[in-house]
């Protein structure tokens, strides 16, 4: 056994290497196109507000600052200084409330940063679960659904994305005014 070891070694610690070169440039191409945010298309509302995405019809009803968050206990949950708390309401036509289960609503700034729903610094809030799907499961449709976001008081909201991996690359796109 000894004597398959000395034959092969330099064929085995070949292989490795070999082995990088074949899949390495492939590999960078794809995690490369999957990070390239212009390999994603953007669906923009119709001019009477709505965007059809993923067989249901989307709508932003509103991006706004609020302090109305609470804690689990009912009193006010304060945000650490320099921090704004932003909620964003979307209305869902779709034939089920888990028509766009898996969906994120992601709140994009001036600046082109992305925030997400549900950041750490509103742990101990009592905020509905982020996403597509109303808290009432038996919800008649149209319904509504709010997240929230947190921005640090210089950043203001430019866009409302919605996603949803099975729909990527596309994903829908509202101007949040400001």
């Amino acid at each position: 056994m000894r004597g398959w070891w000395r034959r092969n070694l330099w064929g085995l610690l070949a292989v490795v290497p070999l082995f990088a070169l074949a899949i390495g440039p492939s590999a960078k191409e794809g995690i490369d196109r999957l990070n390239n945010i212009e390999t994603y298309r953007p669906i923009a509302a119709s001019a009477d507000g709505w965007a059809d995405f993923a067989g249901v019809r989307i709508k932003l009803v509103e991006v706004t600052p609020t302090t109305d968050a609470k804690t689990f206990g009912g009193d006010p949950f304060v945000l650490p200084d320099g921090l704004t708390l932003w909620r964003v309401t979307l209305t869902i036509e779709a034939p089920s409330t888990k028509a766009l289960a898996g969906c994120a609503v992601k709140l994009e700034d001036k600046e082109g940063r992305i925030y997400g729903s549900d950041p750490s610094e509103v742990d101990g809030a009592r905020l509905p679960y982020p996403g597509c799907m109303p808290e009432d499961d038996e919800a008649p449709p149209p319904f509504q659904v709010v997240n929230y976001f947190v921005m640090p008081e210089s950043a203001s909201p430019a866009a409302v994305r919605v996603t949803r991996s099975s729909e990527t690359p596309r994903y829908v796109r509202f101007s949040a005014g400001g």
